[in-house]
């Protein structure tokens, strides 16, 4: 016999296995707001799953909450003219659907061992065994109805082995938050890596701030001349006026202050700058002119025919404004 594991571990059969065409039975949950479903199939004879060999499960997950009994999971199993058993689970509501083949002959052939022996914690028994039962146990609610062979099921072929794949699927379950959680921390580290070298990309190399350079103040040649010959005149001046009339130091006096604005007038505040990497003319106009646009009148004082292309550590004279 083909059959299910109930609730309460017993067996409970379907159809056998010469038979050939489709059966279909509803199940239901067995707990208020059940979520998922799992159907495990078993061959053997008897009430109890003891003496059974364990064929595969079917698991819908994702059922829409809902008091127990209200949910209805159709079970389609039948036999092909293959001895291939085919199985399908389908929620009517969500929509999901999982499917199962497994060929008889191929499993009679094999070595079945029994199912591990471990104890269920309470955790792992409420998570596989409340499953499907008969409606006053929780897991059939309708009558097993024969389906015609219109059409064989289809499906990959479900490995059998000695290891009870619900301890599997519980396992998976269990890990899968945990690689979500690398996963997103990876991709965060990521994404702060490529914002940090896009950034610096953008801003490029640090340009240091443009500091004025030692300030020298020059004055045009003959200038100190000019002004020992003017003290001199000066001088002069004050020596002959004492041996004139007062009408004609006033004269003299006059013409002393004509000379110190003469002086005064012929004083050039030119500044002498070494230019340093990251400088422009233009940079260096806004910093002592206040105003970029005049970066013509340093170009010309230093005869710098490309205003654009200028040398670290040369000298230039910034002409006075």
């Amino acid at each position: 016999m083909i059959g299910i594991k109930t609730a309460d571990r017993s067996f409970y059969p379907i159809i056998n296995e010469d038979f050939r065409g489709r059966k279909k039975l509803v199940l239901t949950t067995v707990r208020d707001n059940q979520s998922q479903v799992q159907i495990d199939l078993y061959r053997g004879e008897g009430k109890s799953t003891d003496n059974t060999e364990y064929i595969g499960s079917l698991v819908i997950e994702n059922i829409k909450p809902a008091p127990k009994g209200e949910p209805e999971i159709e079970v389609h199993i039948g036999i092909d003219d293959t001895g291939t058993l085919n199985t399908t689970a389908h929620d009517s509501v969500t929509g999901e659907k999982q499917t199962l083949s497994v060929s008889l002959e191929s499993l009679s052939q094999e070595k079945i061992g029994d199912l591990p022996n471990f104890e269920m914690g309470e955790e792992l028994e409420q998570e596989i065994l409340r499953d499907a039962v008969p409606e006053e146990e929780g897991v059939v609610e309708t009558e097993i109805e024969d389906i015609p062979e219109e059409s064989s099921l289809t499906g990959e072929t479900y490995p059998i082995g000695t290891v009870d794949r619900r301890k599997e699927h519980i396992e998976r379950k269990r890990k899968s938050p945990l690689l979500l959680l690398l996963f997103i921390i990876i991709g965060l580290v990521i994404i702060a890596v490529s914002a940090y070298f896009i950034y610096k990309n953008l801003h490029g190399e640090t340009v240091p701030p443009l500091n004025a350079g030692k300030v020298e103040t020059l004055q045009p040649k003959g200038a100190e001349q000019s002004g020992e010959i003017d003290n001199k005149g000066v001088q002069k001046t004050a020596e002959s006026t004492s041996k004139t009339v007062q009408g004609k130091t006033v004269q003299k006096s006059n013409s002393s202050q004509s000379a110190q604005k003469t002086t005064t007038a012929l004083t050039v505040e030119d500044v002498w700058y070494t230019i340093k990497k990251g400088d422009t003319l233009w940079d260096i106009s806004s910093t002592y002119y206040r105003n970029p646009w005049l970066y013509p009148k340093i170009a010309r004082a230093n005869r710098i025919k490309n205003p654009d292309l200028i040398f670290a550590g040369t000298k230039i004279v910034i002409p006075s404004n």
